[in-house]
């Protein structure tokens, strides 16, 4: 873990930005004292869950209408 002060993390900024990118952990003094730790964020990329959307539309009961006919009905109700 690499410390440096916050005069040198304000101009190098955007390659300690690189660097936490990668995985380096940096932390940033002022006046000698530790005030903040710059890392990286981890990606955690979840997997959208295709079987279970299909079980849920499978369980869903089947429309008597299309979608068309469902909103000229609603429109046609609404009108009186």
């Amino acid at each position: 873990m690499r410390t440096i002060s916050l005069a040198e993390a304000k101009t190098h900024l955007s390659e300690l930005l690189n660097q936490a990118e990668v995985g380096e952990e940096i932390i940033i003094t002022r006046h000698g004292r530790p005030v903040a730790k710059l890392a990286g964020i981890s990606k955690t990329i979840k997997p959208f869950p295709f079987t279970e959307l299909e079980t849920l539309r499978n369980a869903q009961p089947k429309a008597k209408n299309d979608s068309v006919s469902l909103l000229q009905s609603l429109r046609e109700e609404s009108r009186y």
